[in-house]
């Protein structure tokens, strides 16, 4: 856990650092400080730089570790930071991913979502003509729906690692793998996602 000295020594040393590690200290002083304005700021860091990368440290861990890779620019990362719900955030950032969706196009979808009550499904679909069932997984060889997909992905991306990597990787440790933990996280995603769909559909 960073501390407030490691905090304000690493913002004033911003050079080579991750997108989360800069938001974990901006995070760590304005719980420090109880606001950006009081938060002591190197020379050109602004307030808004200062809100962006706490938005971006505040993602689901997966997706900051995206960002961090440099595939999700910080401008998409704050586009998904303003949708509330965790699984519409995932479900931008993964589409991201496998669209190359512009910000422009994340600011648009977010937009529809929060002005215009379109679930994101329907907000991807009417702005950008991606229909989420209708993506193709990558190949993995083997027989698998988009929402299966869907849930390993956040759950490789939460380990660091792409999709594919993570299901050989269960694959090959066998027995290694903690069976009822990944069991029990694939249900909560996917009783969510029945939820959300449930919700769409009334």
């Amino acid at each position: 856990m960073m501390d407030k000295h490691q905090a304000l020594q690493l913002l004033n040393d911003r050079e080579g650092k991750k997108p989360s590690e800069i938001g974990e200290a901006v995070d760590v002083l304005y719980n420090e400080h109880g606001s950006y304005k009081q938060i002591p700021r190197p020379t050109g860091v602004s307030l808004d730089y200062l809100s962006l990368y706490r938005r971006i440290y505040q993602l689901p861990r997966g997706i900051h570790w995206k960002v961090d890779e440099g595939i999700i620019t910080p401008g998409q990362a704050y586009q998904i930071s303003r949708v509330a719900d965790d699984n519409d955030q995932w479900l931008l950032a993964i589409t991201i991913v496998e669209k190359k969706l512009r910000s422009d196009e994340c600011e648009n979808v977010v937009n529809s979502v929060l002005n215009n009550n379109l679930s994101m499904r329907d907000a991807l679909s009417v702005v950008t003509g991606v229909r989420f069932e209708k993506i193709s997984p990558p190949t993995l060889l083997l027989p698998i729906s988009v929402d299966f997909w869907f849930t390993m992905t956040r759950l490789a991306w939460d380990s660091q690692q792409d999709w594919q990597d993570f299901c050989y990787q269960s694959i090959r440790q066998g027995m290694g793998v903690d069976i009822k933990e990944v069991a029990s996280q694939l249900e909560a995603i996917a009783a969510s996602l029945r939820q959300a769909g449930e919700a769409t559909r009334d």
